[in-house]
Parts: structure tokens; C-alpha cells; sequence
């Protein structure tokens, strides 16, 4: 959806992939969640991104990312542990980083394996306790302070 969806697609008739690529538009987030499930691949090609909500929960979902090496996008994704990386506005860097995923099942495998184990960092349960040490280390050096 949005201004640039007619010229999109334009091009995907121009390029004959139809048959392969399909824009949704809007969904609900259960519909989200279950087109992550459902899919190899997420990819964020943002060139400015805070912590990505959209790559925790493609992880959380179980689902392979690939996403732009950008402030937020890599404090989650650990290149060639739990992810890939590329350099933003790059799209031969992005097929390369995709082809290397797709052929490579061991690593893919252990990617799986890494999100499993890193996603757990950012629970609400993690970051609830992170916050309170936090709140509590303000607190203690404030009260020293007076």
C-alpha cells in the first residue's frame, strides 16, 4: 500500500516475476506472525533503524533474517552467528548474503540454533530486570549525590 505501489507494481510485470513476488499490504499482526512462521527468510533493507521490533519477531518466530549492517538491526543480528549482514543500498551485497543462506544448510542450521538461545535476551521478562537495575543504579548514585 502507499504512493510507490503502482510503480512496484510496473515492475514486477517488467520483470516477469508475478508469479513469485506478492505485495499483501496491510495485515493483522496474527497474519504477521503467521507469514514469519511460515517463511525461510526475513529481510530488513532499512537504512536507519532503532531496535527492529520486525527482526525480534521474525526471530522469535524461528525465522532466518538478513538485514542492513545498521545501528539497531546489528546490536540484534551477530553477523555469521544468528544473521546476516549486509552494507545498506546495496542489493549485490543483499543477493550475495541471500545466495549464501540458501546454499549453505549447516549454517542455516546454526543460525537456528543461535536465534533460539539470543532471542531469550529480550523478553519482556529480560528487559523488565535490565530496567530495574538500571532504575536502581540511577537511584543509588543520585541518593549519594545529597
Amino acid at each position: 500500500e502507499g504512493p510507490l505501489l503502482p510503480n512496484l507494481e510496473k515492475q514486477i510485470k517488467k520483470e516477469r516475476i508475478e508469479d513469485v513476488v506478492e505485495i499483501i499490504g496491510w495485515v493483522d499482526h496474527q497474519k504477521v506472525i503467521e507469514i514469519l512462521i511460515n517463511s525461510d527468510i526475513y529481510i530488513s533493507s532499512s537504512l536507519k533503524e532503532g531496535m527492529s521490533v520486525a527482526v525480534l519477531e521474525a526471530m522469535a518466530c524461528g525465522t532466518l533474517v538478513v538485514a542492513t549492517d545498521v545501528m539497531g538491526n546489528n546490536e540484534v543480528v551477530i553477523n555469521d552467528v544468528n544473521g546476516l549482514l549486509f552494507p545498506a543500498q546495496d542489493p549485490l551485497a543483499l543477493a550475495n548474503v541471500i545466495q549464501k543462506l540458501i546454499e549453505n544448510q549447516k549454517l542455516q542450521s546454526i543460525f537456528h540454533e543461535n536465534i533460539k538461545k539470543h532471542i531469550g535476551n529480550y523478553s519482556w521478562q529480560c528487559i523488565t530486570k535490565e530496567h530495574l537495575t538500571l532504575y536502581e543504579k540511577i537511584v543509588s548514585q543520585d541518593t549519594h549525590k545529597y
